[in-house]
């Protein structure tokens, strides 16, 4: 597809627009809503063949094949739930590039609102981590409750990259949407729909990674999380309205 200027979209384009917008036009720390720039990033995504190495930092494909495993899961919901967690981390990213000196963001707890119930619902643990790990965070499991610190090596061109990537992936999670919506799509229609935007060779590598990605052992560890992390919350609250 072509660019207005009559050439590709390229994705360099895409990033400097990104920056552009939030060093001059909104500088808030939220994920970006330029529609020119959502616009753009369509473009790019729809390309055919899609670029190469579109979602390197943030798995999405994986995690919409997790999503899908079971034929009853809720598609929309599943999308819903993506969005809200690449909203959070994209605007992690946005207080690296515009706010970097801030003492609030140089930990993430794990027990907090935010984490237990938009990111863990929506990814697992190591995806978490990983994408965490990109944008410049490391886990300190050692911490009285368990938190991810900003590494030495962060920086805010490296959230920023981070952050082009979310707002790409929130732009796909939303065109799929619209498919659903468009041609109601079954769970085998679902899922060759995954298989063409991955680019996978076959369906069925798509579906043993499906299976391969649920690990029992991985969902329980999730929950357990979820559990003490409300503890975590409930004691708090305790604490503060016995003060």
């Amino acid at each position: 597809m072509r660019d207005g200027a009559g050439g590709q979209v390229s994705r360099q384009e895409l990033l400097d627009q990104y920056v552009s917008w939030y060093l001059h036009q909104c500088p808030e720390v939220r994920p970006c809503r330029d529609a020119s720039l959502l616009q753009r990033a369509a473009q790019y995504l729809q390309r055919e063949p899609e670029p190469a190495g579109t979602f390197t930092a943030f798995p999405l494909y994986q995690a919409l094949s997790v999503g899908s495993a079971s034929r009853s899961t809720d598609y929309r919901r599943l999308l819903s739930g993506l969005i809200r967690a690449i909203d959070m981390l994209e605007t992690i990213c946005v207080n690296l590039l515009l706010q970097p000196w801030k003492k609030e963001i140089k930990t993430i707890k794990t027990f907090t609102g935010p984490f237990v119930y938009v990111l863990l619902p929506a990814l697992s643990r190591s995806t978490i981590k990983s994408v965490l790990g990109s944008i410049g965070y490391e886990l300190n499991a050692n911490a009285s409750q368990r938190e991810y610190r900003l590494g030495e090596d962060a920086s805010p061109d490296k959230a920023t990259l981070v952050g082009l990537e979310l707002l790409l992936a929130r732009v796909e999670c939303y065109h799929l949407l619209e498919l659903l919506e468009k041609d109601q799509l079954g769970p085998q229609e679902w899922l060759e729909v995954l298989q063409r935007r991955r680019g996978l060779s076959n369906l069925e590598e798509s579906k043993e990674k499906t299976t391969t990605g649920l690990k029992e052992e991985e969902k329980k560890r999730e929950e357990a999380d979820r559990k003490e992390a409300g503890l975590n919350i409930r004691r708090v609250v305790l604490c503060s309205d016995g003060r």
